[in-house]
């Protein structure tokens, strides 16, 4: 596995983010679910995720978002 340094020197069209989906309806929420926290079905949440990675740019290159294109700290 390169890092993204490595990437952007061997596939400068390359970006490479880490994307968080938000609480999502699955088993692995379900203990969340109750939790007031917003949750998404799967389809919706492909879909937040998907139009993430359509807003992307070069800027975007070694950054963390959220499922609504908010930037996370890491």
């Amino acid at each position: 596995m390169c890092c993204r340094w490595e990437l952007a020197r061997r596939a400068p069209e390359a970006i490479c983010a880490a994307l968080h989906p938000g609480t999502v309806a699955t088993g692995l929420s379900a203990p969340f679910q109750a939790a007031g926290l917003e949750v998404h079905a799967p389809a919706d949440a492909a879909r937040h995720i998907l139009a993430v990675l359509d807003q992307l740019t070069a800027e975007a290159n070694g950054g963390f978002f959220d499922w609504r294109d908010q930037t996370i700290p890491w």
